[in-house]
């Protein structure tokens, strides 16, 4: 006895005490990478599109007269967004919240990495996905695929305890949390052909009928929240239109665009180490395949189709992180067993394991920790200002709210029309017209008309003009738009040094005071917010009622019948 504790209780308490500190530890690294210094450039295009519907859901009146609430994707990411943005959140608020879920991820690897192996698989998990360039990348960034992929491991972890319990509410969780993960983003559908093979090779997943019509209608409850708002908000003609334009983009990349993005976002050392925990988890079976075929499934997937874009890989990024960890964990006993071999007593077995996993763990993240720091551009924070956010604002007290702006591209237009508040154009490329932005049709007509009172040029844009050398980019084509009407410079975003301006503002003089001859375009995809957060209300409502039914469902059947070994 020591201090009124048996000795084998000391032990217990150092090692849960070491794991809490060490947690902790990866968890502030984590969150310095991931929320150090967002606010030091402006939002991006998709960005600025995914905060403006944000604050349109909130009832903002300026962002509903430049964003719609039905684009391109469900809008539960918004939805959370645009409480937060009633609550006092700033207008950046939206890289905060992604940066939260990212955090979010880290801590899941380590309680699915723990449920899995232990509690040095879950820290070598979380240790390896808190350094990872990739991730910590994306998480500083307002996009879908973050959370989602987010809701993806929260659907993981509850599939993995149907699966260790043999539990039909588990797995009524599990389908609940993955529509969650549609509602953020629809690309989460990929995650169902795997919960499939998953059930047809694990014998534990056979719970029988009721379970699993249960968890079919927990999912269907929950991803009916789409289909509903569109119905009663009206949004259904813009979905589809951009619906058909995204199945237009197919095979539009390189069949190769994954693979080079492992050296600058993830590392060979990485790759080989997730790959050997891929063929681990494969044969050991249960758990670890499991995660093996969430991470399989999904990733054959999206190499098959051809849109390839860099942020929609991190819906298995976790999965692929946990087989990393495994991957080490695989090597470190394998050192265990040819120790063994060779006569070595148990106890130093198990230091040399461990101080060769720990050392392995130390190596492959401090050979990720560069690269992340680069692409995040710490310790500073994100790159510097592109010279947008400080237009617009000015913009914002300059302009009268109906002004119409011109930038060079439509991508670039949302990021004026979010800061400034004031209706913005681009160049939209006609064999890519996406619908996302507001077309002004014939672009020299509607500024004869009148319809364009400000002309934003940056910097950004010309260098790809003179670089590309083209005079039909859309810096050059606004050029020569602007010389062709009498203007005056009104407003210079400063660079470095004079001759290196970050924008221009410019004021056309000859507009006159009446009301324009061309009608501007109307704003795509108006809807009302309440109707939507309604619809998903009542709709995820719908789904914990289902998983509560399945829970009263398992518990009647336990009370009827013994309980039977597994």
């Amino acid at each position: 006895m020591s201090g009124g504790y048996p000795r084998s209780v000391l032990p217990a308490r150092r090692t849960l005490l070491f794991e809490a500190l060490a947690l902790v530890a990866i968890l502030v690294l984590a969150a310095w990478l991931r929320l150090a210094g967002l606010d030091r450039t402006s939002l991006f295009g998709d960005e600025a599109v995914y905060s403006g519907q944000a604050a349109a859901l909130a009832g903002d009146a300026a962002a509903a007269n430049n964003f719609g609430i039905f684009l391109a994707h469900p809008v539960l990411f918004q939805l959370l967004l645009g409480l937060g943005f009633a609550g006092g959140l700033p207008i950046e608020g939206g890289r905060a919240l992604t940066a939260l879920f990212g955090v979010g991820s880290v801590v899941l690897a380590w309680v699915i990495g723990r449920f899995v192996g232990g509690r040095l698989l879950g820290l070598a998990a979380a240790a390896l996905l808190a350094v990872l360039a990739y991730d910590a990348y994306l998480s500083r960034l307002v996009l879908l695929d973050g959370p989602a992929a987010f809701a993806v491991g929260c659907s993981l972890y509850a599939f993995l305890r149907a699966e260790n319990e043999r539990s039909g509410t588990w797995l009524a969780a599990a389908a609940a949390v993955l529509a969650l993960a549609v509602l953020v983003k629809e690309t989460a559908v990929l995650v169902l052909p795997a919960v499939a093979i998953a059930a047809a090779v694990e014998p534990r997943l056979r719970l029988g009928l009721r379970a699993w019509l249960l968890a079919a209608a927990s999912f269907v409850a929950v991803v009916a929240a789409f289909p509903i708002s569109l119905l009663l908000g009206g949004g259904i003609a813009s979905t589809l239109t951009y619906l058909h334009y995204q199945l237009g983009r197919h095979a539009q990349s390189a069949f190769l665009t994954y693979f080079h993005l492992i050296d600058p976002y993830v590392g060979w050392p990485f790759v080989v180490l997730a790959t050997i925990g891929l063929g681990v988890a494969f044969w050991r079976g249960g758990s670890r395949r499991i995660i093996a075929i969430w991470a399989v499934v999904p990733g054959a997937l999206l190499q098959a189709w051809g849109l390839r874009e860099l942020q929609l890989p991190i819906l298995v990024v976790l999965q692929g992180t946990l087989l990393c960890a495994i991957g080490i964990e695989a090597i470190s006993h394998g050192a265990t067993a040819l120790l063994a071999r060779r006569g070595a007593v148990q106890a130093r077995r198990r230091e040399i394991a461990s101080v060769l996993a720990t050392g392995l763990l130390g190596a492959v993240c401090l050979s990720l920790l560069p690269a992340t720091l680069q692409a995040t551009s710490l310790p500073g924070g994100q790159p510097v200002q592109s010279g947008l956010r400080e237009a617009s604002l000015w913009l914002h007290d300059h302009a009268d709210p109906e002004d119409g702006v011109f930038v060079s591209t439509a991508y670039k237009s949302s990021v004026v029309a979010y800061y400034s508040e004031r209706p913005a154009y681009g160049f939209i490329p006609a064999r890519r017209r996406d619908p996302v932005y507001r077309d002004p049709g014939d672009v020299e007509a509607f500024w004869r008309a009148g319809s364009i009172q400000w002309v934003v040029l940056d910097r950004d844009s010309q260098g790809r003009a003179i670089a590309s050398a083209d005079e039909r980019a859309p810096y050059a084509r606004l050029v020569r738009l602007l010389d062709a009407h009498p203007h005056e410079l009104a407003y210079l975003v400063p660079g470095q040094t004079p001759d290196r301006w970050l924008a221009q503002v410019y004021r056309l003089t000859s507009v006159s005071s009446g009301q324009p001859t061309v009608e501007a375009p109307d704003v795509v995809g108006r809807g009302d917010g309440r109707v939507v957060a309604l619809s998903y209300a009542f709709c995820i409502a719908m789904g914990a009622g289902i998983i509560l039914l399945a829970r009263r469902s398992a518990s009647r059947t336990l009370g009827e019948e013994p309980a039977r070994p597994l």
